[in-house]
């Protein structure tokens, strides 16, 4: 596959030949002045079109000289027809402001652009942030609880945050806040995320199949942008919510715009009234920033900055004896410089300087002087650039590199006993990559790329080829298919209870960096003008995945002592049928799956189901406007039980008098629980006041009150007696109401 690729990318330069002649320029929204991401722009006498970048940027080069007329369309904005004026041998810039539509349109929009589009999408979905408001919440909205109600996207419990995407485990997805990783996507045990709905702009995710600009992850990527702020004017808008509140300004200043966004619960402070030292204190907060100056032609400087903590406090443990205290801390931070500039009227070039760091920090104090300190954290300096070039009509290139250096380290003690563990690794790796859209008629396009990457631990040199391809049948009817190699240099200690404590751990010397193939096969049908049905199947084989060894003190540093080596096998087909338009809008998602895991040291070297393995997954979404302001949402989702393992017995280990008991396992995860059924109901109303827009929200939580087994719980008492078994269910009804507003 390395060897075609190689073929059609030099083909691609020799081929591109030098078009000044076309247009150029941005497209935003009309209101605001924000950029829009993936917006289509099309000429319909040529048959030729482009899509915006992340920066609202397009080019269509190789234009004939005259008079073209531009059609420009995003999901939710009226259409807009623009007639441009294209002289020979030169680029026409223009800027195109979209009016946000009147009609009330769907939530989710399946990357299909159709004919007039030039970018080829495989399993990708964009999600605006004013959907986050029309779906049934709790507390307020929530970007990943939102994506876990399209096909192929699961979760092991409602309270986590973690996305199992088709097969892979949720270190196995690249998340980007503003170009930037974040490690750990989640506030209050996974409960919410850290993405603040109010400071997003645009969230787009790839289910697999993403393309080589991207890299270092296995299974998916979740790009998440920011607003860049209003342009216009000044905006101050917010959230009053029974757990959290919100708020966030925006607007111009001199030399371009700004955003500053903020979120607190107060939990802690109604914990504080009651006189009981058992009940601990718990609150987060984040903290979104974001300048953009524009003082320079043809140049822009953003900074963005996030930083967000959670803070628990046990004073007095409950069942503990003497008073013991539990302090546990976790939380990310987020810096990026990003500068772009269109070099020439071919070139457009994006370059990014940023920081990125979370930690999780458990502090106890047992009594007798003697405490516990277990701190891990990752810390990640980046830089990357990367360019885009339009050679040819038929042609759109993207070439990028980037350097990353990582600091790693775990440090524990225990008391005044000697133990001290503090382990620091400080791997770094260099990546460089080449992509091209080609056109080669106008019904076909293909993305051949290649990544490289030079990892340091070992002195690894890695390829990654990867090649989707679209072929437009009409205008409503489209194929595509996807296959590339996928490698990841972190492995993880994933904690499903409380994914604050997942531990991260960079490949070494003594492993193999965990690798994957993909291949993806799907068709988009358009209908009725109003209905989208999008249908993908898709094979992924792993090798090199890492379980980790429970009996392991983390005071090993050959990775290899640290994990089990294994393989696993996910294989999966999708329905995802859509109504954009009208009153009522909403989906119906259905997943097959199957995700099997393989290791020579787990259930006697034979395969068996991940604990995220749910075969069955059915989805259906609505939202409903009642006019006169009226609006109503619902969600209902079931989903095959998640499997367990079944203990046979138990042992006991230790001195005379201080024996534990440890559970003998049976054969791996051959077990179900019950099916994973709930629905959600939401109503909202919307009105002007006070010179500010106002929306009240009341949602319900599990409206039939269904209570879904979290885990199950055995417990043995004495030899020869079965033992006792306790289901531990989750969440019951939950009523939540949320006023916000916007001035």
């Amino acid at each position: 596959m390395t060897t075609l690729l190689f073929f059609l990318l030099a083909g691609t330069l020799e081929t591109g030949t030098l078009a000044t002649s076309g247009i150029n320029g941005y497209v935003r929204d009309g209101s605001t002045g924000e950029p829009l991401i993936s917006a289509n722009v099309f000429i319909p006498a040529l048959s030729r079109g482009a899509v915006t970048n992340q920066r609202g940027f397009f080019t269509l080069a190789g234009l004939p000289a005259g008079v073209h007329k531009l059609r420009v369309s995003y999901l939710g904005y009226q259409t807009l027809e623009k007639p441009v004026e294209v002289t020979d041998g030169k680029m026409s810039r223009v800027t195109i402001e979209l009016k946000p539509a009147d009609v009330v349109t769907g939530e989710i929009l399946v990357e299909d652009e159709g004919g007039p589009a030039f970018e080829n999408t495989v399993s990708t979905i964009s999600l605006s942030a004013a959907s986050l408001q029309r779906l049934p919440s709790i507390g307020e909205p929530d970007i990943l609880r939102t994506l876990k109600l399209i096909p192929g996207v699961q979760s092991v419990n409602e309270i986590s945050s973690g996305l199992y995407i088709r097969g892979g485990s949720p270190d196995q997805n690249l998340i980007l806040l503003d170009g930037v990783t974040v490690y750990n996507p989640s506030h209050l045990f996974g409960f919410f995320s850290t993405f603040n709905p109010d400071a997003v702009k645009d969230v787009k995710l790839m289910k697999g199949g993403f393309p080589v600009e991207y890299g270092g992850r296995l299974a998916a990527v979740l790009d998440v942008t920011n607003k860049d702020g209003n342009r216009n004017k000044t905006d101050v808008s917010g959230g009053i919510g029974l757990i959290s509140s919100r708020l966030q300004a925006e607007g111009p200043w001199k030399y371009g715009s700004y955003m500053i966004s903020g979120r607190r619960t107060y939990l802690d402070l109604f914990t504080s009234l009651v006189d009981s030292d058992e009940i601990p204190d718990y609150y987060f907060y984040d903290f979104n920033f974001k300048m953009t100056v524009d003082a320079i032609e043809d140049n822009r400087l953003a900074l963005s900055v996030y930083t967000g903590d959670d803070i628990l406090a046990y004073n007095n443990l409950p069942d503990s004896g003497p008073r013991q205290k539990l302090n546990l801390d976790w939380g990310n931070r987020i810096a990026a410089l990003e500068w772009t500039r269109i070099l020439s009227d071919d070139w457009f070039i994006t370059t990014i300087g940023s920081y990125s760091r979370f930690y999780n920090e458990t502090r106890a104090e047992l009594g007798n002087g003697f405490d516990i300190r277990f701190v891990n954290q990752i810390e990640d300096w980046t830089v990357k650039s990367t360019a885009e070039y339009a050679p040819s009509p038929d042609h759109r290139m993207k070439v990028g590199a980037s350097f990353s250096r990582f600091r790693f380290s775990y440090n524990n003690r225990i008391g005044d006993t000697g133990f001290q563990n503090n382990i620091v690794e400080e791997p770094w790796l260099l990546s460089a990559f080449i992509q091209d859209d080609w056109r080669p008629d106008a019904l076909l396009t293909l993305t051949p790329g290649v990544r490289y990457t030079f990892y340091a631990p070992g002195k690894r040199h890695l390829v990654e080829p990867r090649l989707q391809a679209r072929y437009q049948q009409t205008e409503n009817l489209a194929f595509t298919a996807s296959a590339g190699h996928y490698i990841q240099y972190t492995t993880v200690n994933v904690n499903d209870v409380a994914s604050f404590a997942d531990l991260w751990f960079p490949i070494d010397e003594t492993i193999r960096p965990q690798t994957a193939q993909q291949y993806i096969a799907g068709m988009d049908y358009r209908f009725g003008g109003q209905y989208l049905l999008n249908i993908e199947t898709y094979v992924k084989p792993m090798q090199n995945i890492t379980e980790f060894r429970r009996e392991n003190e983390l005071n090993e540093r050959d990775l290899n002592k640290v994990f089990f080596i294994g393989k696993g096998l996910s294989r999966g087909f999708e329905v995802f049928m859509q109504k954009q338009r009208e009153a009522l809008t909403g989906w119906i998602g259905y997943t097959w799956s199957e995700t099997e895991r393989q290791f020579d040291e787990i259930n006697n070297g034979d395969w068996y189901p991940a604990k995220w393995d749910f075969t069955h997954n059915i989805v259906v979404t609505a939202t409903y406007d009642l006019g006169n302001r009226w609006s109503l949402g619902g969600n209902f989702v079931y989903t095959t039980g998640s499997t367990y393992t079944v203990p046979t017995g138990y042992y006991e280990l230790g001195p005379p008098g201080e024996t534990r008991k440890y559970l003998r396992a049976g054969p791996k995860n051959a077990y179900r629980l019950e099916p994973y059924h709930r629905m959600d109901l939401s109503a909202a109303r919307t009105w002007e006041a006070w010179g500010a827009a106002w929306r009240l929200s009341f949602n319900i939580y599990n409206v039939y009150n269904h209570r879904n087994v979290w885990f199950r719980d055995y417990e043995f008492s004495e030899p020869g007696t079965p033992p006792a078994v306790t289901d531990v269910r989750l969440i019951p009804i939950l009523p939540t109401v949320e006023i916000s507003f916007k001035f």
